[in-house]
């Protein structure tokens, strides 16, 4: 059995490249956007109410080329979330 949430303290690794999560784990606010160094991000089955800031958080992975993304939610949620999400400049 996984965890059934991301320890805050995993924002705290500078250098992580990668990171899979998986199943039903849920993603404490404002951790992923302190990964700065993930290249490779893979999260299964993520709630919008666990990570409301979803998108903004992957817009600070400057670093980041491939990821996968199983989201739990509606829709129009989803989209209107990814229409207001621009790429780092």
């Amino acid at each position: 059995m996984g965890l059934e949430s991301l320890p805050s303290s995993v924002g705290e690794l500078s250098k992580l490249m990668f990171l899979r999560v998986g199943g039903y784990t849920s993603l404490p606010s404002r951790v992923l956007g302190k990964l700065m160094s993930v290249q490779d991000l893979h999260l299964g089955f993520v709630s919008i109410n666990t990570c409301p800031n979803i998108t903004v958080e992957v817009g600070k992975l400057t670093t980041l080329r491939t990821s996968s993304f199983v989201l739990r939610t509606r829709l129009t949620r989803v989209t209107n979330c990814w229409e207001a999400w621009e790429p780092p400049r």
